[in-house]
This record gives C-alpha cells, structure tokens and sequence, in this order.
C-alpha cells in the first residue's frame, strides 16, 4: 500500500471544553501555522502529538515547551522532575549485550510480510528467492532495511562527561518520557535496540521520509490491513 496524503488537523477539540483555555490556544495556534508552507509540517506534528497524547502529564508536558517553559499548571504533579533533570539522569551509560541484528531481520521482514510498509512494494532480497512463476506475478519490488524508530545510538556507547551523542540521546529520552511515560533506555536497553516493536521494513526512500518527519503510520485493524497499519505522509 503506498502512502496517502494525511489529511489537516482535524477542528480544535477543545473549542466548547471548560476550563481547558491553555490547550484550546495551543490547538490554535498550531491550526494556524498549517498555513505556512514553511511551517506546515512542524504544526501538524506537534498538533496531532497534543490531542493524541497517551498520558494527561503528555500534554501538559507539550503545552508547557509550547510556550517556551513557562509554569505549569497547579493541577500538575509539583514534583516531576525537570526536563534538564531528567535528561541529566538519562544521560548515565546502560549495560549493553551482544546484539543478534540478523536474526532481527529475519523477523520483521516476516512480520512485514516482506514488504515495505510504506510503499506497500516487496523487498528485493525475497523477490529473487520467488520462481519464476511467482516473480511474474509481482509488479515492482526496492531494495528495504532495518528502519528503527529509536537508532541504536540512542543507548550505545554513552559517555555522560563529554560525549555531545549522549547529550542529545538524553534529552530524546527525556522527551520521551515526558510525552508518554514510557522509559527508551528501560525498553530498549542493549540488544533490546532491536526488538521488533523498535523496527519497521522500509524501503530506501521511505525510510528518508520516516528521518525526515514526512511519513508517519496510524494503526489500523487486521481487517483494514494485514501489517495493523496504514502509511501516511505528513
């Protein structure tokens, strides 16, 4: 399946919401950049990452970076540490194992049917493993790899005193956390890099579109789709 256009954000949610007037005018604020070409991209994303926001703190979190670290909310747990706090404990090296990445591929390719999930084309490598009769029937085929959302460098080789790497990966991972809840170093901590929740079948282009912000996946019914989600572009 190839990637379709998204569509704009969707009207601000919070617009008839009581005493939710600081999220209304940050939905606003993002529904009017979509209007500038140069801002569009970024406007979306942080649009959809504010009305879906797994946890309220997710929200909070993005609201408050919004309007360039300002206070939060009373309503907000007083003593969540900092981002700067946060990422200053992230920083701190994780024991690291021996990685398996072949055996790795093998599984996602299996899971992703073999085919990139943003294109919908199969992988060249299993293409010439098909007969004759079998390649006849495939209409075009690219050359994938091990495309991960989170790159092996973000819990690889972390020097917490002058390594600027780690730095950044830091600061990922307090994002993170902050947005969702979800500890990066806790689950993907070693060979853990890897694991199949980590990585997707892309193609070549696809996966600089992934890099680049402009492809994205929603999750979808098995129904809807064999891979349980469905490639758009940003």
């Amino acid at each position: 399946m190839a990637a379709t256009q998204i569509q704009p954000l969707p009207p601000n949610p919070y617009s008839a919401v009581i005493n939710l007037e600081q999220r209304q005018n940050a939905y606003s604020c993002c529904l009017d950049r979509t209007t500038s070409a140069a801002q569009i991209i970024l406007a979306r994303v942080l649009g959809y990452l504010i009305i879906e926001a797994p946890i309220q703190e997710g929200q909070a979190y993005l609201l408050v970076k919004q309007n360039k670290g300002s206070t939060p909310a009373p309503s907000e747990n007083p003593s969540r540490p900092s981002l700067t706090e946060e990422a200053s404990w992230f920083r701190c090296p994780v024991d690291e194992s021996l990685t398996d990445h072949r055996t790795a591929k093998q599984l996602y390719l299996a899971r992703d049917r073999f085919h990139c999930l943003g294109c919908g084309k199969m992988e060249f490598a299993y293409y010439r493993t098909l007969t004759p009769a079998e390649q006849a029937q495939v209409h075009d085929f690219v050359n994938t790899n091990a495309s991960h959302i989170f790159p092996p460098p973000t819990n690889q080789d972390l020097d917490a005193d002058r390594d600027l790497k780690t730095q950044y990966s830091a600061i990922v991972e307090a994002i993170v956390h902050n947005f969702s809840g979800i500890s990066v170093l806790d689950k993907l901590d070693g060979s853990s890099i890897h694991r199949l929740s980590n990585i997707l079948t892309l193609g070549l282009k696809a996966h600089k579109l992934f890099d680049d912000l402009q492809l994205w996946f929603e999750a979808v019914p098995l129904s809807a789709s064999p891979t349980g989600c469905r490639p758009l572009l940003t």
